[in-house]
């Protein structure tokens, strides 16, 4: 087993079994899946991915983490056509909606990993690969006996941490204010990671091409009366996360 890949024992590295989120597709996004999954999809098994390899090119690399119906990323891939993204998702039909839009506006500097971001970050993802990864409205959990449930927990953060670049950005939203301060909480409490807009504090929602797009369950949590808070971390160069 290579150096830079976690112990086969350790939670973040054991197999994961997960049933596809099939839910209701609609005939365009069935064909997407059938013919473009090729085309922009990826599946490393238990291999690394190779950027370089993977896109023909070296560039910064991205990845969204639960692109729910892909708006996000698309609007990523737009504004930032110098970048190479990836996008982790086990919804199906939000699979098929993302590949549909890569076809129609010709993004192809976007590949797609069906499976969980805990088992991609751990097999498929060096260390210090990543230059920004993007977690917007992760599903909270609200109930407390399903908080463990919650993507965002120290083990997930310090795995997340060791996937950094020095100097890259972990941007997350969520409009469920109990999961906001548990996100701040948690990540605030890696010594490797800095809150950019300092130690308790959420921060703004960026402008330009930089701007985080309203996704349809942002818009949805706006008119529920729902706030948003975004944070932003940068992983500090300095500082090297324990692996």
């Amino acid at each position: 087993m290579p150096a830079d890949r976690l112990p086969a024992g350790s939670p973040q590295a054991e197999t994961q079994v997960y049933v596809r989120r099939r839910g209701r597709m609609t005939r365009g996004q069935h064909r997407a899946l059938d013919t473009l999954s090729p085309r922009f999809g990826l599946e490393p098994g238990d291999e690394l991915i190779a950027p370089d390899q993977v896109f023909g090119r070296a560039a910064p690399l991205g990845l969204e983490i639960g692109f729910g119906m892909g708006q996000a990323l698309l609007h990523w891939a737009r504004a930032c056509p110098n970048w190479n993204l990836l996008g982790a998702e086990v919804y199906q039909p939000g699979i098929g909606s993302l590949l549909l839009g890569l076809e129609r506006e010709r993004l192809e500097h976007v590949r797609v990993v069906e499976r969980p971001a805990e088992d991609l970050l751990a097999r498929n993802l060096p260390p210090d690969s990543l230059d920004e990864v993007r977690i917007f409205f992760p599903d909270p959990w609200p109930k407390k006996r399903h908080l463990k449930r919650r993507l965002i927990q120290p083990a997930f953060a310090q795995l997340l941490a060791t996937r950094l670049k020095p100097d890259a950005v972990l941007w997350l939203a969520t409009d469920w204010e109990p999961y906001a301060h548990w996100m701040l909480e948690v990540l605030d409490a890696v010594p490797c990671m800095r809150n950019d807009a300092g130690p308790g504090c959420f921060a703004g929602v960026s402008s330009g091409t930089e701007a985080r797009p309203q996704t349809r369950f942002e818009a949805r949590g706006i008119r529920l009366g729902h706030g948003v808070w975004d944070l932003r971390y940068v992983r500090n160069r300095a500082s090297t996360p324990s692996r």
